[in-house]
């Protein structure tokens, strides 16, 4: 279900996200944390201005982007903590082999769009 005034064209992207979880213990008994593949979903990205990204206390080097997804039960439940991945490829395991990791800023429900899109504020130092 699309919301009203929201174009599906507009997501151009694949956008992964991932998870913190609790692996095993490795061979010095230490519990070994992991991240892994909780879904996907098309988005759109925008780059955050720089004087935004200064004023929010981004550094220098770290890219600073807001991503719209269509509002679904997995985008509702991304936390700060999770982490966000554009050109992911993950193996049957779901771990990461290739992609670019965002560090997640932010998660809000895109205001006059009731129940139809979220927006996630992320940075990255790798270029994006």
């Amino acid at each position: 279900m699309i919301g009203r005034g929201v174009n599906p064209s507009v997501y151009d992207r694949k956008i992964g996200f991932e998870r913190l979880a609790t692996g095993q213990a490795n061979a010095l008994n230490e519990v070994v944390q992991d991240w892994r593949f909780i879904g996907a979903a098309m988005g759109k990205r925008s780059d955050v201005r720089d004087s935004e990204a200064v004023s929010a206390g981004v550094e220098d080097r770290a890219l600073m982007s807001r991503f719209v997804v269509r509002d679904t039960g997995l985008t509702r439940g991304i936390k700060p903590a999770d982490r966000l991945i554009l050109r992911g490829v993950w193996d049957a395991s779901g771990i990461l082999q290739s992609g670019d990791i965002w560090t997640i800023k932010g998660v809000k429900q895109v205001s006059g769009a009731r129940h139809a899109e979220i927006e996630i504020t992320a940075v990255t130092s790798n270029g994006g």
